[in-house]
C-alpha cells in the first residue's frame, strides 16, 4: 500500500511522545506537530516564509539556528524528521550531529530517488543503527532507529576525515579523466 510522505509523517507525528525536530517539512506536518498534545517541544528549521510569521511566537514551535544545533540538543530524547533536500549540502556534519542528539528515531525522506541518499544511509550504518526503507508513492523514507547506537567522538572525527579524503579523491579522479 503506497502512501504519500506527508500523510505518513502526520501519522507518525501523532504517536511521538517527546521532543520533535523538523527540518524542511511541509506546512501540514508543522501544523500537526503544533496541534499535537503529546509533543513537549517542537523545533523547526525551515526556509519557508510562513515560519517567520505564523509560528514564531505562538504555540510550542520554536526556531533555532543550525549553528547552535548540537549545543541546543545534548543527547535528549529527540525525534528528527528531515527532508534530504535541505541537508544535502551539509550532510558530512549533519550525520554525526544527528546521531549524537537523537535517542529515538530519525525519519529521513526524499521526494525523488537519489543515489546520494543510499550513501548517506550507509554512513548512518557506521554508528550501528538499525534502519528500515519505506517506499511511498511520491518518494522514499528511511526510518533510522538510534536506540542502540554506538557513537564516539574520535571515530566520528575519523569518519569525517575519511569522507573528506574520499571526496577529494573523487574530484581528482574526475579531473584526471576529463
Amino acid at each position: 500500500m503506497l502512501k504519500k510522505i506527508d500523510t505518513y509523517l502526520i501519522k507518525k507525528v501523532k504517536s511521538i511522545k517527546n521532543n520533535l525536530i523538523l527540518i524542511g517539512c511541509s506546512d501540514s506536518v508543522i501544523d500537526e506537530a503544533n496541534n499535537c498534545n503529546n509533543i513537549k517541544v517542537c523545533y523547526v528549521l525551515n526556509n519557508l516564509s510562513r515560519i517567520s510569521g505564523k509560528y514564531s511566537e505562538k504555540g510550542r514551535i520554536k526556531r533555532i539556528r543550525l549553528k547552535n544545533f548540537k549545543r541546543k540538543f545534548k543527547k535528549n530524547r529527540n525525534t528528527l524528521i528531515v527532508n534530504f533536500d535541505d541537508i544535502v549540502d551539509h550532510y558530512k556534519r549533519f550525520i554525526p550531529i544527528s546521531v549524537y542528539i537523537t535517542k529515538d528515531v530519525i525519519y529521513l525522506y526524499c521526494n525523488h530517488e537519489d543515489e546520494r541518499l543510499d550513501s548517506i544511509v550507509n554512513k548512518y550504518k557506521r554508528y550501528k543503527v538499525n534502519y528500515e526503507v519505506v517506499k511511498l508513492s511520491d518518494g522514499v523514507l528511511y526510518r533510522i532507529d538510534c536506540k542502540n547506537k554506538k557513537i564516539n567522538f574520535i571515530t566520528s572525527r575519523i569518519y569525517i576525515i575519511k569522507d573528506t579524503m574520499d571526496n577529494l579523491f573523487d574530484i581528482v579522479g574526475d579531473y584526471l579523466i576529463n
